[in-house]
């Protein structure tokens, strides 16, 4: 589990450094809208 978590936080390390600085941004990127219901998708985490 310790790496799953560094994982986690090097990919958003990553997208922080590339500018995806929003929770938009962030799920736009690894759920691009062409393959879910993206905004559906930032709603749920957002809340």
């Amino acid at each position: 589990m310790p790496y799953g978590y560094r994982a986690g936080f090097v990919i958003l390390h990553t997208y922080l450094v590339h500018g995806l600085n929003t929770i938009e941004k962030i799920i736009v990127r690894f759920a691009p809208p062409t393959e879910n219901n993206t905004e559906n998708y930032i709603t749920s985490v957002e809340k």
